[in-house]
């Protein structure tokens, strides 16, 4: 991958390849990769190891991708553990950063996250999650008939397991049943976890797994300040808000996205792009540059890139910070000269 050699050459320099490009696509620590990363470049960001751990970090992509809050990171995500045994631990942000009302990130996550049935029966949150064990720093996750885990990890002073208890309190009080502590799958998320919905549901659920082993790359590549996902049909679409002062940052993301050892096998089918345009569209206090992504493994899904240069909130960068960014990134990410220092552009 062009301009991303990062190691020497032999054994020790592929060691050290490795670690620096795991952390540039899953946010993880050096120190840790050091002591846990193998010095094989053959499958140095493995997959998820069966359809149960698929379909589980599915269920936790989408629910932080979609919550839709401004965050320090990308999705609320500071980084993506993977441990030996396929499972992964997920370091969340400590809060939103308050547009219009500031979130602690765990109780918006639980809220996104943990199933319950509304008072007509209607299942909302995500199918088949339950809860393993929660304290304060860790919420383990399981999914209902499979060994799949992933453990969401709260930032310094967060605490899971108040989290979890006030969405509990909330929910009895509007005549809702919790489920993430079921032994058993309701009809509901039987419907949901069963129905083939033509097929998609697999290849959806392992991009989205792919995406959250990689979350960091919108962060250490993008400079995004505002990450955001949806899903139509069989597309996932991710939108990527980045301040027009760093110009086009869809060429590195789209090349380590889907860089044959470390990205995912994606091959980009279809692109609108605007950079070379002389100025904004009429009208328009943005400029996206759109890219369509195809498996090339024969999975039915698609990725639609949507990497939009616009002016971000005023205060942004103030707001971030306080909201546990690391100043040093958010400097990088929203220079002082723009709009999230200074109140607004014109």
């Amino acid at each position: 991958m062009g301009g991303m050699r990062l190691g020497g050459s032999g054994v020790a320099g592929t060691f050290l390849h490795t670690v620096r490009t795991r952390r540039m696509y899953t946010g993880e620590s050096s120190r840790w990769l050091m002591g846990h990363a193998s010095v094989s470049r053959s499958t140095p960001i493995p997959d998820a190891p069966d359809s149960g751990q698929t379909r589980l970090e599915a269920a936790v992509f989408h629910a932080l991708a979609s919550c839709g809050e401004y965050t320090p990171n990308p999705a609320g995500v500071v980084r993506t553990r993977i441990i030996a045994d396929g499972s992964t631990v997920v370091h969340v942000d400590p809060r939103s950063a308050g547009f219009p009302k500031e979130y602690e990130l765990t109780q918006l996550i639980a809220e996104m996250l943990l199933p319950y049935a509304d008072p007509d029966g209607g299942l909302q949150g995500k199918a088949g999650v339950r809860v393993a064990d929660v304290n304060r720093t860790d919420l383990a996750l399981t999914l209902v008939d499979t060994s799949a885990r992933v453990t969401l990890r709260a930032a310094p002073k967060s605490r899971w397991n108040n989290a979890v208890e006030i969405h509990r309190e909330h929910l009895e009080q509007a005549a809702c049943k919790a489920l993430w502590g079921a032994a058993e799958s309701t009809e509901e998320e039987r419907y949901i976890l069963e129905a083939p919905r033509c097929g998609m549901r697999p290849a959806m659920d392992w991009l989205a797994s792919g995406l959250l082993r990689r979350i960091a790359l919108f962060r250490t590549l993008g400079l995004a300040f505002h990450v955001s996902a949806w899903t139509l049909g069989n597309t996932w679409k991710i939108e990527i808000d980045t301040d027009p002062v760093h110009g086009a940052v869809h060429d590195r993301i789209l090349a380590a996205i889907t860089d044959p050892v470390y990205g995912l096998p994606l091959r980009v089918t279809d692109a609108t792009c605007l950079c070379d345009t002389p100025a904004w569209p009429p009208g328009s206090a943005q400029r996206n540059c759109w890219y369509h992504l195809g498996a090339k493994n024969g999975m039915s899904v698609e990725l639609q890139l949507r990497f939009r240069q616009q002016n971000p909130p005023a205060r942004l960068l103030d707001r971030l910070v306080a909201a546990g960014a690391d100043p040093a990134w958010v400097g990088r990410a929203l220079p002082p000269s723009s709009s999230s220092s200074t109140g607004g552009r014109n």
